[in-house]
C-alpha cells in the first residue's frame, strides 16, 4: 500500500506541475469554463462567492452536476476531496458519509450522523432518508470541519447541503430528462416553472428511476435493483419586495425494491486478538473444505457480483414532509422563519450470509417522524457582520430489528426444525434547542476576525428490549433471554469558532482558526448484550485547528484552495460490532490532514479540475478488541489519500457544442471496522468515468452518451465481520455501466 501510495502522490504531484506549467504558457481565454465559473453559496447563510468563504467548501452547480451525472445523494463523493462513503446493504436503506475521517458506521437507524444532511436549510435527522435521487438542483455544497454557529443543528464533521430550484415569477421554463442504460436502466425527470403573476409562481418536478439489480443471483431474481418515484412542488408569495413566502411539500417512493444482499468472504476469527481473517482457497480452519465456510459452502464464482441467495431481501421506503420559508428582506437585515415536517417510513430486509444456506437473515423497520423550526437574523452593519439563530428540534422515532435462521439453526443436526430468532424493539425520541450566531469584524481592509458561538440543549428518552428464541416458530423465548432497558439523558453542548482571515490582495484570502463541534450523549438499539451500563454513551467533541488559503492564479485561469487541520476528537461515538452485538461506544482519536482543489480553464474550451485529501493520521486510541486487551486503531472508512480528476474539451461544430469529458476518482486502502479485522479491509481502487455530448447553441437541447467504472473494476464499499459465524460481509460497487441521454430545456 505504501508503494502504491507513493506512486499515487508522485503522479498527483506531476499532474499538478503539469497543469500549472500548461496555464502559464497558454493564457486565459474564455475564462467561462464550466468547472470555474463563479458559485454563488450560502455557507455562512448569506449568499456570497465560494472564493470569499474562510471555509473549506467544495461546491457544484447545477450544471456541473448534470454534466457529471450524478443522481444519487452519494455520487457527490467522485469529485470532493476527503469525502467517503458506505452504502451498507448496497441500497438507500442506510447511508453514511465520511468527511475527513468522521463518521458515524452503526447502521442502527435511531442515530444521527456527525455530518449533518440538509435539504433546503432544514436538517435531515434520519440516515435512513440520507440517500435520495437527485433532480431539479440548484447546487449542492459540502462543508469540512465542524459547524454549528450559523446552522440549526450541530455537527461534528461537516455537513452537505443539497438546495434545489426554486420557483420564479420572471418566465415559464423547465426541463426534460431521459436516460437508458444497462441494466434496463429507464430514468425520467423534469421540472415546469409557472409564473402566476409578478407576485407569486409554482415549480413542480419529479423523477421516476429503475433499473435491474446488478447483483447477479444464481437462485433467484438478481439484486439491487431501482424503482423509485419522487416529487417536489413548490408555491412562491411574494406580497412585497421585502417579503418572501416558499412553500414545499415533497414525496419520495422506493417500491419494494429486490435488494439487501451481500458478497459473503469466508472468514475465521484466527488473527491475532481475535481478529476476523479471510479464509484463502487452501485454508480449511473450520474442517469443512478449503476456503468455505463454516457450513461448507464454496461461492460459485471468482467475481463478487455473482451469488446464490436462499431468501430475497426487498426495501419499502417512504419519505415525504412539508416545509416552509418566510424571508423579511430590510435594507440592513433580514429575518428567516423556517418550518420543516418531514417522516421516513422503512421496512427492510436481506440475506445476511449470503448463501444457499439458511444460517442468518435480518431485518429491521423505522418510522421516524421529525419537526424542526428555526428563527434566525442576520445583516450588516459598517464593518460588522452578524448572524444570531434559535433553533427547535424534535425527532421522534420506532425502531425494530430482527435476526434468524430461516429454517435449522445453523445446520446442526440435534437442532434441526428449530428457528433462532433475536429481535428487538425500541422508541428513541429527542427534543434539542438551540440558540447560535456568528459575527465578523473587519480590523483592517484586509484582516477580518471571525467569532461565533453556539449553545445546545438535547434531551433523549429511549425504551429498549430484545428476545432470544429457539423453537419451531421463534416466538418462545429462553428462560431469561429479556431484556429490557429504558433511560432518559439530558446535554448542554457549548460549540465555538474563533478564526482570522486575511486578504493580502483582491485574488487571495487566508485564513486560520479553531472550531469545536459536539454530537450529544445518546444510546445503543438494536443487539446487545445482556448489561444495561453498555447502551448509554457520552456525548463527543471534536476540536479543529485549521489553516487555510483560496485564490486566483494566472488572472483568473485558474482558482486553487487548500486546508491543513489537526482534528483532537474526546469520546468519539465509535461503532464496535462483536458476534451480533452492535454498539456505540467512546473513545478517543486525533485526525491530521488536509486537502487541495485546482479548478482550471486554460485555454478555449478546455476545463480541468483535480482534487487531493490526504490522511497523515487517523487513529482511535484503547479500543477495546475481541480478546479483552485495548488497541490504537485505524479510524474506520479514513483512507490515506484520496485523488478526484476532471478533463472536458467543448468545440463548435456547424449546428451546436460537442463535449468529451473524463473524469476519475481514486480511493486508498480502508478498514470499515473500528476493530481492525483484516477481513474488512477494502483494497485502494481507481474508478474511470466518460461522457460524450452534442448541443444547441443556445443550450437547448443536448444528447450525450456515458459510461461508469469504465474498466469495470470490483471495489468493496462495504464489509461486516462475522467471522464466529464463518463469514464477512462484503458490500461492492456497481460495474461498468452505458448509457445515453437526452435533455431539452425550454
Amino acid at each position: 500500500m505504501k508503494i502504491l501510495r507513493s506512486k499515487s502522490l508522485t503522479s498527483v504531484a506531476a499532474l499538478a506541475s503539469a497543469s500549472v506549467l500548461w496555464i502559464g504558457g497558454a493564457g486565459a481565454q474564455d475564462r467561462g469554463g464550466l468547472l470555474i465559473e463563479e458559485i454563488t453559496v450560502t455557507a455562512q447563510k448569506r449568499e456570497e462567492s465560494l472564493k470569499d468563504v474562510p471555509v473549506a467548501v467544495t461546491a457544484f452547480s447545477s450544471e456541473q452536476l448534470n454534466k457529471l451525472g450524478f443522481n444519487q445523494s452519494t455520487d457527490i463523493i467522485a469529485q470532493v476531496p476527503g469525502l467517503a462513503v458506505s452504502a451498507v446493504s448496497g441500497s438507500p436503506s442506510i447511508v453514511l458519509f465520511n468527511i475527513r475521517g468522521v463518521n458515524q458506521n452503526d447502521f442502527a437507524d435511531h442515530h444521527e450522523s456527525p455530518i449533518a444532511i440538509y435539504e433546503d436549510e432544514a436538517y435531515v435527522a434520519s440516515m435512513t432518508a440520507a440517500g435520495f435521487p437527485l433532480f431539479d438542483l440548484d447546487r449542492v455544497e459540502t462543508l469540512k470541519g465542524p459547524q454549528g454557529t450559523v446552522f440549526g443543528r450541530n455537527a461534528t464533521g461537516g455537513l452537505i447541503h443539497f438546495i434545489t430550484q426554486k420557483p420564479s415569477t420572471e418566465e415559464i421554463n423547465g426541463y426534460g430528462r431521459f436516460t437508458y442504460g444497462s441494466y434496463d436502466q429507464i430514468e425520467v425527470e423534469g421540472a415546469v416553472n409557472l409564473p402566476m403573476g409578478d407576485k407569486a409562481a409554482v415549480r413542480v418536478a419529479g423523477l421516476i428511476q429503475n433499473a435491474d439489480g446488478y447483483y447477479k443471483n444464481l437462485l433467484g431474481p438478481d439484486r439491487h435493483e431501482q424503482d423509485v418515484m419522487a416529487v417536489r412542488g413548490q408555491f412562491l408569495f411574494k406580497p412585497s419586495e421585502e417579503l418572501q413566502v416558499i412553500l414545499k411539500g415533497h414525496y419520495t417512493e422506493n417500491d419494494n425494491e429486490k435488494t439487501g444482499a451481500y458478497t459473503q468472504r469466508p472468514s475465521a476469527p484466527t488473527g491475532e486478538h481475535g481478529y476476523g481473517e479471510l479464509i484463502g482457497p487452501n485454508d480449511n480452519p473450520w474442517g469443512t473444505c478449503n476456503g468455505c465456510d463454516l457450513l461448507g459452502y464454496l461461492r460459485p464464482s471468482d467475481d463478487p457480483l455473482v451469488n446464490e441467495y436462499d431468501f430475497e431481501g426487498f426495501l419499502d421506503r417512504k419519505i415525504y414532509g412539508a416545509s416552509a420559508n418566510i424571508t423579511l428582506n430590510k435594507d440592513n437585515f433580514s429575518i428567516v422563519s423556517l418550518t420543516d415536517y418531514r417522516k421516513s417510513e422503512k421496512d427492510y430486509a436481506e440475506e445476511g450470509d449470503s448463501s444457499p444456506n439458511p444460517l442468518l437473515n435480518f431485518a429491521g423497520l423505522a418510522n421516524v417522524e421529525t419537526f424542526s423550526q428555526e428563527l434566525r437574523a442576520n445583516g450588516e452593519t459598517g464593518n460588522l457582520r452578524w448572524l444570531a439563530g434559535v433553533n427547535y428540534l424534535r425527532i421522534k422515532g420506532d425502531y425494530g430489528s430482527k435476526v434468524w435462521d430461516s429454517s435449522t439453526f445453523g445446520g446442526i443436526a440435534a437442532l434441526d426444525g428449530l428457528t433462532f430468532d433475536t429481535h428487538s424493539f425500541w422508541e428513541h425520541n429527542k427534543t434539542a434547542w438551540a440558540v447560535f450566531g456568528q459575527v465578523e469584524y473587519d480590523l483592517t481592509d484586509q484582516l477580518t476576525a471571525v467569532a461565533g458561538l453556539r449553545y445546545t440543549r438535547d434531551k433523549v428518552s429511549h425504551s429498549w428490549g430484545n428476545t432470544v428464541a429457539l423453537d419451531p416458530f421463534g416466538y418462545f423465548a429462553f428462560p431469561g433471554a429479556v431484556t429490557q432497558f429504558s433511560g432518559k439523558s439530558k446535554d448542554s453542548l457549548v460549540d465555538f469558532k474563533a478564526l482570522l482571515e486575511y486578504r493580502p490582495d483582491d485574488q487571495w484570502m487566508l485564513y486560520a482558526g479553531v472550531t469545536q463541534g459536539s454530537k450529544g450523549a445518546g444510546f445503543n438499539g438494536s443487539y446487545q448484550p445482556d448489561f444495561a451500563d453498555t447502551i448509554p454513551f457520552d456525548r463527543e467533541q471534536l476540536r479543529n485547528y485549521e489553516v487555510g488559503a483560496k485564490g486566483s492564479l494566472f488572472n483568473g485561469a485558474a482558482f486553487l484552495t487548500g486546508a491543513m487541520f489537526y482534528y483532537d476528537y474526546k469520546d468519539y461515538q465509535a461503532f464496535v460490532f462483536d458476534g451480533l452485538a452492535q454498539r456505540v461506544q467512546n473513545v478517543d482519536a486525533t485526525i491530521i490532514g488536509g486537502e487541495i482543489e485546482l479548478q482550471a480553464h486554460p485555454m478555449k474550451g478546455l476545463d480541468l479540475n483535480f482534487g487531493v485529501s490526504f490522511l497523515f493520521k487517523a487513529e482511535a486510541k484503547n479500543v477495546l478488541l475481541p480478546d479483552g486487551l485495548f488497541a490504537d486503531q485505524t479510524l474506520p472508512i479514513a483512507p490515506d489519500v484520496t485523488l478526484n480528476a476532471l478533463a472536458r474539451y467543448s468545440w463548435d461544430v456547424p449546428f451546436g457544442v460537442a463535449s468529451v469529458q473524463v473524469d476519475g476518482s481514486y480511493q486508498d486502502t480502508v478498514n470499515y471496522s473500528i476493530i481492525n479485522h483484516p477481513s474488512t479491509v477494502g483494497d485502494s481502487y481507481a474508478l474511470v468515468n466518460a461522457r460524450i455530448s452534442l448541443a444547441g447553441q443556445d443550450d437547448t437541447w443536448e444528447i450525450a452518451g456515458f459510461v461508469r467504472n469504465l474498466t469495470d473494476k470490483r471495489f468493496l464499499t462495504f464489509a461486516l465481520d462475522f467471522s464466529s459465524f464463518g463469514f464477512t460481509q462484503t458490500q461492492w460497487g456497481r460495474p461498468r455501466w452505458w448509457g445515453a441521454e437526452i435533455n431539452y430545456r425550454f
